[in-house]
């Protein structure tokens, strides 16, 4: 009888259905930020990033060159583009 008890979650530990039917992990502190939680549930990558977040360190980031972040970063290597129009042209009178 015990042994058919559910075991209890780990606190601030929240789980969530996508619209694309994924069940993902959060935790949460309080009114906090949530913080997803990687890894299949009760692994030991889950376990750590669970720790890690309920320390409040940050998860690593994925980032490469598909990232906005790393294509912000790269150095501007043209001048930058001037417009097509001015604002004269815009103002004459259209000739027909």
């Amino acid at each position: 009888m015990i042994g058919d008890m559910p075991r209890p979650r780990l606190p601030h530990l929240h789980r969530q259905r996508t619209r694309h039917g994924t069940i993902v992990w959060y935790v949460r502190r309080d009114k906090g930020p949530r913080i997803r939680i990687r890894g299949a549930f009760g692994s030991p990558e889950f376990k750590a990033a669970y720790h890690a977040a309920m320390a409040g360190e940050a998860a690593p980031v994925k980032g490469g060159p598909s990232s906005a972040h790393f294509c912000l970063s790269l150095p501007k290597s043209s001048p930058p583009a001037k417009p097509a129009t001015s604002l004269s042209s815009l103002l004459q009178p259209v000739h027909r």
